[in-house]
């Protein structure tokens, strides 16, 4: 898999079905979150949570200090999770979904809130665009030519 790189930390997910986080410096293992499968996709990094996907096709968004889980999603493959900062693009097995991670609107308003970090269980941590746009469909948060 490849690592992406944030808050002096490497994130990076593993064939033996661990997610990890590295000190940049040192390499120092700073924590580690089991998946029920291969990691082989790269890591995406929006404000305070990290986004991968197993080969087994379920996504995850963790905390990016803590490894908390923030939020699953039962789709996603191995492929790159994409964003543009505020919407998370994640190509399924037959549908691509656009994300919005709760707070991204206020990711910038100085206030301190860590966007997508709502507790796993009780509010979701990211919910699909509604745009009016038909499942799996980007709509309007598609990238545009």
């Amino acid at each position: 898999a490849s690592p992406a790189i944030a808050h002096q930390t490497v994130y990076v997910g593993s064939y033996d079905g661990n997610f990890h986080a590295l000190d940049a410096r040192t390499g120092a293992r700073r924590w580690s979150y089991p998946t029920d499968d291969r990691i082989a996709g790269s890591a995406t990094v929006i404000g305070q949570v990290v986004w991968f996907s197993t080969l087994g096709g379920r996504t995850y968004a963790v905390h990016a200090r803590t490894g908390d889980l923030v939020w699953s999603f039962p789709d996603g493959a191995y492929t790159p999770i994409v964003t543009d900062g505020r919407v998370v693009f994640l190509a399924g097995a037959e549908s691509l979904y656009a994300l919005i991670p709760r707070g991204a609107d206020d990711a910038s308003d100085g206030d301190g809130a860590e966007p997508g970090t709502e507790p796993a269980g009780q509010r979701p941590g990211a919910e699909p665009a509604d745009d009016g746009a038909d499942a799996g469909d980007a709509g309007d948060a598609s990238p545009q030519p």
